[in-house]
């Protein structure tokens, strides 16, 4: 298995291809998350949660993390195994994320009775967070309630 070190010019290269996409205009060719996610997979320690906080460090505005409890809620399952977060998995995934920020957006605005309500705008009400922390910390804020 290799290591971080050893994958970093790939994943790098990889990452760099999706410079313009984020969570609003998700439109990412499976077959590159694809080999976004499986190269992340082959390093040695890294599990779906892992890899979920390192595509988010690298893409914060596109990869949620998520971690093994909200994994199994979103998906229903038991355990979180390597082989559980599959492509259809995360894709699944970032397209519910994907509708839950559009949804947060759009509940706001029609609260705080903007037109033309800007991403900007929910960032700034938020302390500048990222669209995708402000979700990760609802989900975690959830996922306590529920416990």
């Amino acid at each position: 298995m290799p290591s971080l070190q050893t994958i970093s010019l790939e994943f790098r290269d990889n990452i760099d291809e999706l410079k313009n996409i984020n969570i609003i205009n998700e439109n990412i060719e499976e077959n590159k998350l694809l080999s976004i996610y499986y190269l992340l997979n082959r390093v040695n320690g890294m599990g779906p949660t892992a890899i979920s906080k390192y595509l988010h460090m690298h893409k914060p505005d596109l990869f949620i993390m998520w971690d093994k409890q909200i994994f199994i809620d979103y998906f229903n399952i038991n355990t979180v195994l390597k082989s559980t977060a599959t492509l259809k998995g995360i894709s699944s995934f970032l397209k519910a994320m994907k509708a839950e920020v559009m949804e947060a957006i759009k509940n706001y605005s029609n609260i705080k009775g903007i037109k033309g309500f800007q991403v900007k705008d929910f960032q700034i009400e938020f302390n500048n967070e990222t669209l995708l922390r402000i979700i990760d910390k609802y989900n975690y804020m959830i996922e306590e309630k529920y416990l």
